[in-house]
């Protein structure tokens, strides 16, 4: 049945995600994903974003700065 909105469209675009890992002829089991979009999909960049908004709330909140760009994060102690 498809869905009549966009929630429940991204909900289900998020949802029974498997992964599996191949290293040269040899493939893992696969495996279900429980978190995380799809690598390359429109929605990934927007996840990251609301990730990092909600870890630079934590640090703040803690004295530290953090850093962050798509494959590293990084923290910064403040000094007072």
């Amino acid at each position: 049945m498809p869905c009549a909105d966009r929630c429940c469209w991204v909900a289900e675009f998020l949802s029974n995600r498997r992964q599996v890992v191949y290293a040269g002829k040899t493939e893992s089991d696969h495996m279900a994903l429980q978190f995380g979009v799809p690598q390359g999909s429109v929605l990934g960049l927007r996840v990251f974003v609301q990730y990092a908004a909600d870890v630079d709330d934590i640090f703040s909140v803690m004295e530290y700065t953090i850093i962050c760009s798509l494959t590293t994060c990084r923290s910064l102690q403040q000094t007072t």
